[in-house]
């Protein structure tokens, strides 16, 4: 079993991959966290890249783990609506 994502992934993706990989019970591969080797810059506060031998801990804290900057996804966003 192969968990993986998408080529450009942002730290979102990255951090959803691995908290899915860490909920199966047997992965023989997973690839992604690539961030901002790939990305000019990331939506997030906290880089989620993989370290030394490809080593990545299992993320914790609310959510997936990342503390998303909201100013970034603005950026990026081909429109905004707001919801209330």
């Amino acid at each position: 079993m192969e968990v993986g994502s998408q080529a450009g992934e942002t730290a979102i993706l990255s951090a959803a991959g691995r908290h899915l990989a860490a909920s199966m019970r047997k992965v023989d591969f997973i690839e992604g966290s690539y961030g901002t080797m790939l990305l000019a810059e990331d939506v997030t506060a906290d880089p989620i890249r993989f370290g030394h031998r490809g080593e990545a801990p299992v993320l914790t804290g609310a959510g997936l783990g990342v503390r998303v900057i909201e100013d970034r996804i603005r950026k990026y966003a081909a429109e905004v609506v707001r919801l209330n």
